[in-house]
This record gives C-alpha cells, sequence and structure tokens, in this order.
C-alpha cells in the first residue's frame, strides 16, 4: 500500500514539475518577446525622434539662406528667393511628415501636434521678419530689425530643438537600449544648431555696418567654446558607441572643413568687423561660411543610420532568443521532471517545513509545531531533532532574559528613587535637571526651580519621634504631587529638603505654585498624629533663563534663598525680589 502511494506521488509530482517547467519555459518566451516587442518599438519611436530631428535641423538651417537674403543686393534676389523658398519647402515638408507620423503611431499625436503647431507659429513669426526686411531697399535695412529677424528665426529653432529635446528623453526613459544613439544623435545636431548661430552672430555684425558690438563677440566666443565641447563629446560618443569606417570618415570631414575652414574663417570676420565692412557681403559671407557645415549633417545622417541599424540588431536578436528558449526548454524538460520528482518528497518538502520552523523560532515563537513535521530523508529527520533542542535553549534564553531585564528595571528604579517616599532621588534629579536646562537652551523656554524645607523638623522628630517624622514627609511628597502638573519633576532632595522643577511660560510662574503649595502644607492635615502638630515650609524659587547659567547654579541661587526664606521668619517664599533683603552674607544652616 505504502510502495503505491509513493507511486502515485512520485507520478504527481513529475507531472507538476513538467508544468512548472513549460510555465518557466512560457515565461522565458513571453519575456524575450517582450524584449522583440521592446526593441520593435523602440525602432519606431526612435525613427520618430530622427523626424524631429530633421525639423530641427531643417529650422536652423533655413537661416542660412535667411540671412544671404536680408543681405542681398538686388541683382542676386531672385536666385537667393529661390534659395530660401526651397529651404522653406523643405523645413514645412519635415514638419509635415512628424504631423503624419504622429496622427499614425503616437498614442499622445494631440500633445505632440500642439508642441508641433508651436515649431510652426515661432517659425512663421521669424519668416514674417525676414520677409519684412527684405522688402526693403538694401540701404534702407537697419541692424537692429535684421538683429530681431535673426533673433526669432533662433526662437522657432529653440521651440523644435525642445521638441526633439522631449522626445529624446522619453525613449531614453522608456528604452534606454537606444539611449546613447539619441545622445549622440542630439549632440551632432546641437552642434549644427551652434555652428549656424555662430554664422548667425557674424551675420549680425556685418549687418552692423561694421561697428564694433561686444554682446555679439561675446557670443561667437562663447559659442565657439560650445562648439569645442561638442566635438569633443562627438569623438568621444561615436569612438565608443559607433565602430564604422564612413561615421570616422565624416569626423574627419567635420575637422577639416568645418573646424579647419569655416570657423577660423568666421572668426577672422569677426575679429576684423571693421574692415570686413562693405568688403563682404552678408550673402557673401554665408555662402562661404554655410558649405563648411556640411559635414556636420552628413555625420549625423551616418549615426542616424547607425543607430536604427544598432536597434534593428537587437530586434533581431531578441526574435532569435524566442526560437534558442523554445528550443532548450524542451531539451531539458524530461530532466527537470525527474529531478523534480525526487527532490519535491524529499528535499523540498521537509525543507519548507524546517525554514517554517525556522522563523518561527527567529520571530520568537517557541511553541512545538502542529502537526506532522518528521518528513523526508534520515538526514532531515537529524535536522528536526535539532531544531527540537535549539528550541528549548531558545526557551531557557528567553526567561533568563526576561529576568535579566526585570532585575535591570528594578535597580534602577531603586538607583533613582527615595524609599521612604517614592519620589526622585537627589542623583537622579541631577540627571533630569541637566537635562531640562540642555533642552531650555534649545527651545528657549525658561524653567522654575523651586526647593523648600520643612521648617523645624528637626523639633519635630525630637518631640514625636523619627517615625512621626516619616510620616510628616510621606504626607508632605503627597500633598504637593497631588498640586503639581503632568511632566512637573519632584525631588527629595536631601533630609527635610524637597526640589520643584517646572517648565515657566511667565517670570512669575515659581512664585506662584511656592505659594500655593506653601498654603497647602500649612493647611495639609497629618494622620495618626497629635492635633498640635502644624507644618510649615520655607521656599526658595530660582528662574532659568535660557544661556544664563549652569544647573549647579541655578540649584544654589534657589538654596539661598531658602536661607533667606528662614532668616526672615520662615513660612514664606523668596524670589529674585527679595535678594536685596539678604544684607549679610550666607552663614551656616539654620535649624530646620
Amino acid at each position: 500500500m505504502t510502495s503505491l502511494r509513493l507511486r502515485k506521488l512520485y507520478r504527481l509530482a513529475g507531472w507538476m514539475t513538467a508544468i512548472g517547467c513549460l510555465l518557466l519555459g512560457g515565461v522565458l518566451f513571453m519575456a524575450n518577446l517582450e524584449a522583440y516587442q521592446r526593441d520593435r518599438t523602440a525602432a519606431r519611436e526612435l525613427e520618430r525622434f530622427h523626424l524631429a530631428l530633421v525639423v530641427a535641423n531643417l529650422v536652423s538651417a533655413e537661416r542660412g539662406p535667411a540671412n544671404s537674403r536680408i543681405g542681398a543686393a538686388p541683382d542676386a534676389q531672385v536666385r537667393l528667393d529661390a534659395d530660401l523658398g526651397a529651404a522653406r519647402r523643405h523645413s514645412d515638408n519635415a514638419i509635415s511628415a512628424f504631423e503624419s507620423f504622429a496622427r499614425r503611431t503616437s498614442s499622445d499625436a494631440d500633445s505632440e501636434l500642439a508642441l508641433m503647431a508651436r515649431v510652426r507659429m515661432a517659425l512663421a513669426s521669424g519668416r514674417a521678419a525676414v520677409d519684412a526686411i527684405s522688402a526693403e531697399l538694401l540701404a534702407q535695412r537697419d541692424s537692429a530689425r535684421v538683429r530681431d529677424a535673426i533673433e526669432k528665426m533662433f526662437a522657432a529653432a529653440d521651440v523644435a530643438a525642445a521638441l526633439r529635446d522631449d522626445l529624446g528623453g522619453d525613449i531614453i526613459r522608456d528604452y534606454p537600449q537606444a539611449g546613447n544613439e539619441v545622445l549622440l544623435s542630439t549632440i551632432c545636431s546641437n552642434l549644427r544648431e551652434y555652428a549656424g548661430r555662430l554664422g548667425s552672430y557674424v551675420v549680425m555684425m556685418l549687418a552692423s555696418s561694421g561697428a564694433p558690438d561686444r554682446e555679439l563677440h561675446d557670443r561667437i566666443t562663447a559659442t565657439e567654446g560650445r562648439l569645442t565641447e561638442l566635438r569633443a563629446l562627438v569623438s568621444s560618443y561615436a569612438g565608443t558607441l559607433i565602430d564604422d569606417a564612413a561615421v570616422r570618415a565624416a569626423l574627419d570631414d567635420v575637422d577639416r572643413k568645418y573646424f579647419g575652414e569655416a570657423l577660423p574663417f568666421a572668426r577672422q570676420v569677426a575679429d576684423n568687423i571693421a574692415l570686413m565692412s562693405g568688403r563682404l557681403s552678408l550673402a557673401e559671407f554665408t555662402a562661404d561660411y554655410v558649405p563648411g557645415m556640411k559635414p556636420v549633417e552628413t555625420l549625423r545622417e551616418l549615426i542616424g543610420q547607425a543607430s536604427h541599424q544598432r536597434v534593428a540588431q537587437a530586434r533581431d536578436h531578441a526574435q532569435k532568443m524566442l526560437a534558442l528558449t523554445a528550443a532548450l526548454m524542451l531539451s531539458v524538460w524530461s530532466v527537470l521532471i525527474l529531478i523534480g520528482a525526487a527532490l519535491h518528497y524529499l528535499l523540498f518538502v521537509p525543507l519548507m517545513a524546517a525554514r517554517e520552523q525556522i522563523v518561527a523560532i527567529a520571530q520568537g515563537v517557541l511553541t512545538e509545531p502542529e502537526g506532522e513535521r518528521r518528513q523526508g530523508s534520515e538526514e532531515m529527520q537529524e535536522l528536526f531533532d535539532s531544531l527540537d533542542v535549539l528550541r528549548q535553549q531558545q526557551r531557557l534564553q528567553k526567561d533568563l532574559e526576561l529576568d535579566q531585564e526585570r532585575m535591570a528595571a528594578k535597580l534602577k528604579r531603586l538607583s533613582e528613587t527615595d524609599p521612604l517616599t517614592g519620589l526622585l532621588n537627589r542623583r537622579a534629579l541631577e540627571a533630569v535637571g541637566r537635562r531640562a536646562v540642555a533642552e531650555a537652551d534649545r527651545s528657549g523656554r525658561s524653567l522654575a526651580l523651586i526647593m523648600f524645607d520643612i521648617d523645624y523638623f528637626k523639633s519635630i522628630n525630637d518631640t514625636y519621634g523619627h517615625g512621626v517624622g516619616d510620616v510628616v514627609l510621606k504626607c508632605v511628597a503627597t500633598t504637593v504631587q497631588a498640586r503639581l502638573r503632568p511632566g512637573t519633576s519632584f525631588a527629595r532632595h536631601g533630609g527635610e529638603e524637597f526640589v520643584v522643577l517646572v517648565q515657566a511660560s511667565r517670570d512669575d510662574e515659581g512664585r506662584l505654585i511656592a505659594e500655593r503649595l506653601r498654603t497647602a502644607l500649612r493647611l495639609m492635615a497629618v494622620p495618626d498624629v497629635p492635633s498640635t502638630l502644624s507644618v510649615t515650609a520655607s521656599f526658595g524659587v530660582s528662574l532659568y533663563r535660557p544661556g544664563q547659567m549652569s544647573w549647579d547654579a541655578l540649584v544654589a541661587e534657589a538654596d539661598q534663598r531658602l536661607y533667606l526664606a528662614k532668616r526672615l521668619g520662615r513660612n514664606r517664599v523668596c524670589t529674585e525680589s527679595d535678594d536685596e533683603t539678604a544684607t549679610s552674607p550666607k552663614g551656616d544652616r539654620l535649624a530646620s
């Protein structure tokens, strides 16, 4: 019967392992399918980003023919109008292509179309400014309006760049596998934009009839520094990410044609603007400068192609992994079933039971586990026996720890408490007081320390006995404690002397509390003693203002005022206002 039962369990474990294997294979297959879909989506989003990148580049490139048209003579207007019209058509076509792609593929098409509408509006404003000044006679074109038209074209490029950066940021966040390509493409686009801006700054200077313009000169210098940084970034990223001969050749072309020829030319014109004005027109400068930026655009296109290729390779790799995962899971299926069947009963089930017991012991649950726990092989039986021993040892250790905690708490309480009255003793009061002074310094709140001493206490002991004196001390402690608000520290300072430490919201609060306590003690009835016994006390009050004294000085001041109260007849309260009454230095302690 036992053999039959084991056989059924074995078959059940085998089927469960087989199902688990299939589920594992399904999970792996779905993971690879998800990677494939993610890479395919990344390729689509990368295409969207590159369409936005093209828009940004063409809007930037439109400034070249616009600058030429602004400064062109009448005989060159027809040709430059054709160039400017072609550039504008390229920009409009790129914007339309992006909008069409967004409508087909984007889940957030409305937002992207709204951003592209802003590009159109900014571009329309810049074009209107360019057309307005181009329609005037060359001699009547004001340099300030030329500058304003170029600045408006800058604004259009900035809006297009913002859309490009937003889409690039989304790709980096959602598809980090394409992040490096996006960064590199963005850097190349910025390289093209800053190169164009530098040329536009020179155009502004030429339009100013050669008058020196320090602001534009500083802009050119800053832009040149930025171009150098971007060139270094392009070289670093391209060398790391893309090992392609065409990209390396394009980089060399950028260095030679732009950084070696076009940029020094623009720098020379800017540095000698007074000499160049009148000899070099805006259109002539643009015609000489713009071709040097062509390699930058070529580099960006090559990097874009390489980016698409890398993403496509990743997508194809994910597709291959789908097939490989299916084949691998089929090959190990039968082996996993056999291993799972053996391990399930002999190891996994008893290990889970042992784990539950170990977790329970670690959490402090030391009761015997319910149900059957003797499972598995002989080694597992030895493990459970060891857990029994451990559980017993933990119970003994826990009992010892509880005894130690109770003993430590009792010793601490005894060390800080006066055994007769149950109040804090002098040692505990000193610790509480020093903490209260430190807290008062931090919070800026004042403290009142009230020290009082039972009048003629020695006579009470001599007349009625020390037993009655102890009863008086207990009654004093009970009477005062009942009249203090929660949080007030109350301690027996020694003998018949007591101390109250309270937070003071006003300067006379300590005196008011002391007067209430003095009255309460004068009216206090002491049980089981002759009616002739009357208890009064003398009080000294000291006010602690943050940062003015130490705890020891506060206690000494209250003590001195207590002595003054005794000298003035006892059963009274002395505060700071009574200090002038003390006409003689403090002598020996007066008789209680």
